[in-house]
């Protein structure tokens, strides 16, 4: 069965009534990515299932938990911005914050999160290696460029956030 907006047959001539589909880099990316995932396949292959949809509660709580993330994150850049970046160095820590927070945006490569936390291509690379050894991340090779890899929260480095950030939502409360 074919995609939405492509077949076999050639090209139509586009009209005004004929509906186009857009995609996002994301989309392509992501497709490029299981196209890879499907071409290294040595077996079988298992799809997850979707998570329940209309869980409009766990939604909710998981959009406040990237929310506190975030407020974290701006928490650190302002006291950063106040009293120097040499006292407060935790490249670990805001590794993992910002995979939390962009969790549901462009998936990230060392260098992208090097950016992100403002530290060397090295010192990013050293932690994100520590954080794979205690499997709190993984790294999936990029389809495209073998110097890259993407950057990703494993179920238990989301769930040690998830955690962490719902006990200090409590604590406000």
């Amino acid at each position: 069965m074919p995609l939405e907006g492509m077949s076999d047959d050639p090209p139509e001539q586009k009209t005004a009534d004929t509906p186009i589909t857009r995609l996002t880099w994301r989309d392509v990316e992501d497709a490029r990515r299981l196209l890879s995932l499907f071409a290294h396949a040595s077996g079988k292959i298992v799809i997850e299932p979707a998570p329940p949809i209309g869980d409009q509660e766990g939604i909710a709580a998981a959009g406040m938990l990237v929310s506190k993330a975030r407020e974290i994150l701006d928490d650190r850049r302002r006291r950063e911005d106040v009293l120097g970046r040499a006292m407060f160095g935790e490249p670990a820590w805001d590794i993992l914050l910002w995979l939390y927070a962009l969790s549901s945006g462009p998936r990230q490569t060392v260098s992208s999160l090097a950016n992100l936390i403002n530290a060397s291509k090295s010192t990013t690379l050293r932690w994100v290696d520590y954080l794979d050894s205690q499997r709190l991340i993984r790294r999936e090779p990029h389809p495209t460029d073998r110097r890259a890899a993407f950057v990703e929260l494993t179920e238990k480095g989301r769930g040690a956030l998830g955690v962490y950030l719902s006990g200090t939502l409590r604590e406000k409360r």
